[in-house]
């Protein structure tokens, strides 16, 4: 199964978008483990996620805005969460 990130979001030169998220190929919490997202054009960015599990699971994960200065700007509010049945 594969969950499609996406999100607009300008960036300045030298950010990047990344996504963070309690499963282990988010970066299992861990804000520094979040892993870049791909820039496609103007303002959209996207990332593939591959999920081999067929059981029932739920994660949830948060935008990060990465900064080349290393300070990183984790999205604001409450996780988003997705259930997979």
């Amino acid at each position: 199964m594969h969950i499609y990130f996406n999100i607009n979001y300008f960036t300045a030169w030298g950010q990047n978008m990344a996504l963070s998220g309690t499963l282990p190929q988010l970066g299992g919490g861990d804000t520094s483990k979040a892993v870049y997202m791909n820039f496609q054009w103007k303002e959209s960015w996207n990332y593939d996620l591959e999920i081999k599990s067929k059981e029932p699971f739920e994660f949830k994960y948060k935008y990060v805005l990465r900064n080349s200065n290393g300070l990183d700007t984790v999205e604001w509010g409450d996780d988003r969460i997705i259930k997979v049945d």
